[in-house]
């Protein structure tokens, strides 16, 4: 378990504190039917498939958990099935197991010290105004998103999701070496969502 990102756990429980509230919300609506007219009585019938689906998404997401160290690939694909199924607010899961993922696949792999990074022979890293750059663009559309719809259009939240991620990407990266020389070891970072490892280029 050790090998499981904090980042999955507490997207898992926001997943789970997301659905509890969502049920808590309709079933607190069910129990004042006279408060809501016809059409907004009908609304809510609407949403109680989508939220029996989100629930089967909940158990997937537990799934792909429990099978992570059995079928790696079979938990992946399952995890990311649920954690779209569950967007916008399954993303902190999807980047929990993508993190947790990468931590079992790479588990070999000497995990290179970031104090040995002025000792690097040149190396290429992550650049900041990427990340940043790509974050506006995405702020940009979102807003546009909303001026045209509403705020909640499911694209704009998405789209907001995307831009977080992304400049939250920019501050964890920022000078991080992609790949690079230490001594005569190949220092590299093989996923945004991998830490930095070092290894002998001699034995490639």
């Amino acid at each position: 378990m050790k090998k499981l990102s904090m980042v999955l756990w507490l997207g898992l429980i926001i997943d789970l504190i997301a659905i509890g509230g969502f049920f808590y919300y309709l079933q607190l609506q069910q129990a004042t039917p006279n408060g809501l007219d016809y059409q907004e009585q009908e609304a809510f019938k609407e949403l109680y498939p989508i939220t029996q689906l989100i629930a089967i998404a909940i158990a997937i997401q537990v799934v792909s958990v429990l099978l992570f160290f059995v079928h790696k690939k079979l938990a992946l694909f399952l995890a990311m099935l649920s954690g779209f199924i569950m967007l916008p607010v399954g993303c902190v899961y999807i980047i929990g197991f993508l993190m947790s993922y990468n931590k079992l696949r790479f588990a070999e792999l000497q995990l290179f010290n970031s104090a040995n990074k002025k000792q690097l022979s040149p190396y290429l890293h992550f650049r900041q105004e990427r990340f940043y750059i790509v974050a506006v663009i995405l702020g940009v559309a979102a807003v546009v998103q909303f001026s045209i719809f509403s705020i909640t259009a499911s694209m704009g939240v998405l789209l907001v999701v995307a831009a977080i991620v992304s400049a939250v990407n920019g501050i964890l990266l920022a000078f991080r070496p992609v790949l690079g020389i230490y001594e005569n070891q190949l220092v590299i970072t093989p996923s945004i969502f991998s830490k930095t490892y070092q290894l002998d280029y001699k034995g490639l």
